[in-house]
């Protein structure tokens, strides 16, 4: 599987989850639900959410997570693979060690969830 078609698939995944989410819970009716973009950067692709809100609108912007587009390594991440859905340090850049990844066969293999990618255990 081609890495942008992974990524788009793990969006997707992303909505539809949030999407389950905002149906099975119990808040009120003016609150929306979260919206996953994704912007492409020269080593990473970002992921971001918005909450929208019933009115259409839209608030916020924070990112979700990011995803390794090549394989390359740094001196403060270490060693990355494509494919790798890193926890955000913040907006710009992603912390250390891989979370999961865009390849998984399953929702949980991608190690994130709605609001963010999981804490290593």
């Amino acid at each position: 599987m081609e890495l942008k078609n992974a990524i788009e698939i793990y969006v997707q995944a992303l909505n539809e989850n949030a999407e389950n989410e905002v149906r099975m819970s119990q808040t009120p009716t003016n609150v929306g639900k979260y919206k996953y973009k994704v912007e492409y950067l020269n080593k990473y692709a970002r992921v971001t959410m918005t909450r929208v809100y019933k009115t259409g609108v839209e608030h916020g912007g924070s990112a979700h997570s990011f995803v390794v587009l090549k394989d390359c390594g740094t001196k403060t991440l270490g060693q990355m693979k494509a494919g790798d859905i890193m926890k955000p340090a913040n907006y710009r850049s992603p912390a250390k060690h891989a979370r999961g990844s865009v390849f998984a066969k399953d929702f949980k293999g991608y190690g994130a969830g709605t609001y963010g990618v999981n804490y290593l255990r």
